[in-house]
């Protein structure tokens, strides 16, 4: 009787780990890109989401704080505002970006800095130090893109009582270059959002 040898069986069990190591890996992998941050898709309909590439590193709002939501979005009779936010407690301190559109006639469309469209970002460290302002003007770059505006109604029962909630859906994508108070230019790109203005 010719029994095979060890060497062979050996192979196949070595090329079969690795298949199956290969499989594992590549699931793991698919896993990581499922939970990896990435920028909010590019929606419209007041899912609360920002995101930007900031100097090519990506930024995404964030709060610990029930009283200080990460997004505040305004919408008045001279225009529109938005800042978003990241002071959650893991962060080495607290960053903003302000996105302000100052016109009467709030419609989509595409607004230049310094033509109605003016931004800002600033951060600092948890103790206060190391404070850095970067305003968008006369020597940047910039646009502002409204893709939609769109008032809403939502009407929901709290402790029997009928509550009724207007607001407006504005979406809309960004990009802008602004200047520091010490002459350091940072450059923000892909921006989008999609919220709920009051």
């Amino acid at each position: 009787m010719n029994l095979p040898s060890a060497h062979p069986l050996r192979r196949a069990a070595a090329l079969s780990l690795l298949l199956t190591l290969a499989v594992a890996g590549s699931g793991c992998k698919k896993v990581i890109d499922e939970i990896k941050p990435k920028l909010p898709e590019a929606t419209q309909d007041g899912k609360q989401t920002y995101g930007c590439m900031l100097d090519g590193k990506l930024w995404l709002p964030a709060s610990d704080h029930t009283l200080l939501p990460p997004l505040d979005a305004d919408l008045t009779s001279g225009g529109f505002t938005l800042t978003a936010s990241d002071d959650h407690n893991d962060a080495p301190g607290w960053e903003e970006f302000t996105l302000t559109l100052n016109t009467t006639t709030f419609a989509p469309g595409t607004y230049t800095l310094n033509n109605g469209f003016a931004a800002s970002y600033w951060s600092r460290g948890n103790d206060l130090s190391n404070m850095e302002s970067f305003m968008a003007g006369s020597g940047n770059q910039g646009t502002l893109t409204i893709t939609k505006v769109e008032p809403r109604t939502t009407t929901t029962t709290v402790l029997g009582n009928t509550v009724t909630s207007r607001f407006t859906v504005v979406s809309g994508t960004f990009e802008f270059t602004a200047t520091g108070t010490g002459g350091k230019t940072i450059t923000v790109k892909d921006g989008r959002f999609d919220v709920k203005a009051y």
